[in-house]
């Protein structure tokens, strides 16, 4: 008896079968990769804001990307310069202006202070958006529009419309120990992938995050122990930071303390009197930079 051209039902589900294992063993590499691409991307576009701030600083004084503000200088939901939220949308983000002066408004925040360099710098919004991101999305401008028809580029507003629309932590950009200029140390952090100590959206502290960082004390910076309360940023995995310097150039690290003094990048000293272990491990959320030492990311 002649068989029959094709397959076999075995010989078919063994076909499925190593197809199956296949896929299998090589999807994580695939994810892997694509998540190492993000990772290029989200530093290239780093160095780029890195060169348009020695550009703003060189046409500027040496002065870092500031904004203007007659109010408080402390950050977090108190009542602090966090602007961002249903309660506290920034102010006038959509308005035009003369440029006389930079966003003067009832409190500064950071994302007034680093679109001063899609303002005069030529940067896209869309840059300061991390492509690893889970929350963060592109800055509409049907929704400017919608706020001010006579809104032409995105150089004619103010700010972010939302947290969601910056991807990454600025050094402190207010307070006695501010980084206003280019006199300090090259290996400075004055930019990051986003502090997880602030919560997605409306900036208000993380829920549970408790006054410091678990990785500290067991040395695992990532969410596998501790979801809501994890060092590192919540780009890429939680598993790594791209970390923007004085000088321009962008570094990956997997845990965050790489500050000037090795201390946390997104927490302040606890006091002027902490000691050198307190200080590594900070305290998350409120205050400012206590000494110019001290590294501060906030958002």
């Amino acid at each position: 008896m002649k068989r029959s051209k094709g397959f076999t039902l075995i010989e078919l589900l063994v076909v499925i079968g190593i197809i199956a294992l296949l896929v299998a063993i090589l999807m994580p590499a695939l994810s892997k990769a694509k998540e190492m691409a993000k990772q290029i991307q989200c530093a290239s576009q780093q160095n780029s804001i890195g060169k348009a701030m020695y550009m703003y600083m060189g046409e500027n004084k040496g002065s870092m990307p500031t904004t203007k503000t007659a109010g408080v200088t402390t950050y977090g939901n108190a009542g602090g310069i966090q602007l961002y939220g249903t309660a506290n949308t920034p102010k006038n983000w959509y308005t035009l202006d003369d440029k006389t002066w930079d966003w003067s408004i009832a409190k500064g925040n950071v994302g007034g202070c680093l679109y001063l360099l899609v303002k005069y710098e030529d940067l896209v919004p869309k840059m300061f958006l991390c492509p690893s991101s889970p929350n963060d999305e592109e800055m509409s401008m049907q929704t400017a529009l919608d706020a001010n028809p006579a809104i032409q580029n995105w150089s004619d507003m103010q700010g972010f419309a939302s947290l969601n629309n910056l991807s990454y932590s600025y050094h402190d950009p207010y307070g006695t120990a501010a980084v206003l200029d280019d006199s300090s140390s090259s290996g400075l952090v004055v930019m990051a992938d986003k502090s997880h100590a602030f919560a997605p959206g409306d900036g208000t502290l993380t829920p549970n995050i408790g006054t410091g960082p678990v990785g500290f004390f067991d040395n695992d910076w990532t969410d596998q122990n501790s979801p809501d309360a994890h060092g590192n940023t919540i780009n890429h995995r939680t598993q790594v930071q791209n970390v923007l310097f004085m000088d321009s150039h962008v570094k990956k690290y997997s845990k965050p303390n790489v500050g000037v003094a090795d201390d946390n990048i997104y927490s302040h000293w606890p006091a002027t009197t902490a000691n050198d272990v307190q200080k590594q491990n900070g305290q998350w959320g409120g205050g400012n930079a206590l000494h110019m030492n001290d590294t501060y990311l906030v958002n």
